[in-house]
This record gives C-alpha cells, sequence and structure tokens, in this order.
C-alpha cells in the first residue's frame, strides 16, 4: 500500500468518524461509497481496468473480476445467498460487520443484502457464484434478479419473500 492509498483511507476514515452518532453501519457503507465514485480513478461496472468473465452451467452463473492493486471498490446488494471465491490476491473488505483483511485462496458463502466496500492489496480475482434454477444468460436479467438496487429494495424484497413462504406452511 503505498503513502497515498493510506491518507486516502485515513481521510475516509476522519470524515466517517465526524458523522453523527444516530447513522447506520449501512450509511457508513454508502457514504464511502459515494467517496469511491467521486474518485477520478472509479470504475463503475465492466471496464477494460476491471474486467468481468461470465459462465454459466446447468443451474450456475459465476461472475468473476479482476480488480488491479489499489482500486477502491464498491460492491452491489446480492438479493439470496451465493458463494464468494478469491482466487488470487489481497483485499481489504468493509462491511456491516466490520472489515476483514482477506488473501487467496478463499472461499466463503455470502449473506443476502451484504454490501462490501474494499481497498485492493494486490490484484485480485474474485469470483461470486450463483444459483440459476432457470439457466438465465441474459445479464439484465440475471443482474435483475439477483442485485437489489439499494437497500429499501431489498429490504422490500425481504418482506415480500416473507409474506410468500408465510401462505406455503
Amino acid at each position: 500500500m503505498e503513502e497515498n492509498d493510506v491518507s486516502t483511507i485515513n481521510e475516509t476514515y476522519v470524515e466517517v468518524s465526524k458523522m453523527p452518532a444516530k447513522k447506520t453501519r449501512r450509511d457508513i457503507l454508502l457514504f464511502i461509497e459515494d467517496r469511491i465514485k467521486q474518485m477520478p480513478e472509479a470504475y463503475i461496472g465492466d471496464s477494460p481496468n476491471c474486467p468481468l468473465k461470465h459462465e454459466f452451467t446447468d443451474g450456475i452463473y459465476i461472475r468473476e473480476m479482476f480488480l488491479p492493486t489499489g482500486t477502491y471498490i464498491s460492491g452491489e446488494i446480492h438479493k439470496f445467498e451465493h458463494f464468494v471465491e478469491l482466487l488470487e490476491g489481497e483485499i481489504i473488505v468493509l462491511t456491516e460487520d466490520g472489515y476483514k483483511h482477506l488473501k487467496a485462496p478463499l472461499r466463503f458463502k455470502s449473506k443476502p443484502g451484504v454490501k462490501r466496500v474494499a481497498y485492493v492489496v494486490s490484484d485480485c480475482k474474485w469470483a461470486t457464484i450463483h444459483f440459476n434454477r432457470s439457466n438465465e444468460t441474459d445479464l439484465r436479467k440475471l443482474k435483475e434478479h439477483h442485485i437489489a438496487k439499494d437497500f429499501i429494495e431489498y429490504d422490500n424484497s425481504v418482506l415480500n419473500n416473507e409474506k410468500l413462504l408465510s401462505h406455503v406452511i
């Protein structure tokens, strides 16, 4: 990590520490995401610097990203539990539960509703592995099904699923 990267992290920490006490961890993640999006070197979605690779097999969709050293990223809010694999590299990740310093190789279950912001310590390959019962290959439809555009949409999808399930039992 270069000195400039540390100062950016420290400046963001100072800004976060000055936020009103009533702010939730979600608010803090969204605040940091907003700061990341304002950075001139920010990449949103698929780009030459952070290319995406999509793979499909019966019932499974894998989305793999390359993340270069020194990149700040903000992840999507997934509606469903899925697996995450850190195939290569090292990354510092912040969620509502705190931060973790992750090193490849690593695989873990990601709970629904998790939002991540991160700093890439060394070049990473990060993959998410999703259940894809319909074998859909249209990326727009997959994103619509698996990703909430914000926490309000996520919370509403959870409430709607609970209502549906309450009628099944």
